[in-house]
C-alpha cells in the first residue's frame, strides 16, 4: 500500500494503557453526548449553569438519568484517565527496575491526592 505507515507492535503494559485511554475517552464522549441529548429532550439548555456536584446524590441521579449526573460522571472519567495512566507508569517503572521514576510518579499521585482532599475539605 502506498503511503501506509507501519503501526508499531505494542504489547503488554503499553497496550493496556492505550486501551484504557482510548476506551475511557470514548466512554466520556458517550456520557457527555447522552447528557446533552437528555438536556435537549428535557428543554434544558446546555449553556445553563450546571448544578453542583453532590456525591451523595450522584448514584440516585445516575439511576434517574439526570443529565447533570452523566456530565459529572464524564468529567470524573476525563480527570481519572491521566491518573490511571500515571498508575500504570509507576507499575511499569517498578517492574523495569527504575525506582527513581516510580518514586516521582508516586509523589505525583500523592500531590494529586492531597489536592483532592484539600479541595473536598474546602467544600464543607
Amino acid at each position: 500500500m502506498m503511503g501506509a505507515s507501519k503501526v508499531p507492535n505494542v504489547r503488554g503494559p503499553e497496550l493496556a494503557v492505550a486501551r484504557l485511554l482510548s476506551r475511557g475517552a470514548l466512554a466520556s464522549v458517550v456520557l457527555f453526548g447522552a447528557a446533552v441529548l437528555l438536556m435537549l429532550s428535557g428543554s434544558i439548555s446546555p449553556l445553563d449553569a450546571a448544578p453542583g456536584l453532590d456525591l451523595e446524590r450522584l448514584p440516585e441521579d445516575l439511576v434517574a438519568l439526570r443529565p447533570s449526573a452523566l456530565a459529572w460522571l464524564g468529567t470524573g472519567l476525563v480527570l481519572a484517565l491521566p491518573i490511571g495512566r500515571l498508575g500504570a507508569s509507576i507499575v511499569g517503572f517498578a517492574r523495569r527496575g527504575e525506582p527513581r521514576a516510580a518514586i516521582v510518579g508516586a509523589a505525583t499521585v500523592l500531590v494529586i491526592a492531597v489536592g483532592v482532599v484539600v479541595g473536598l475539605a474546602g467544600r464543607s
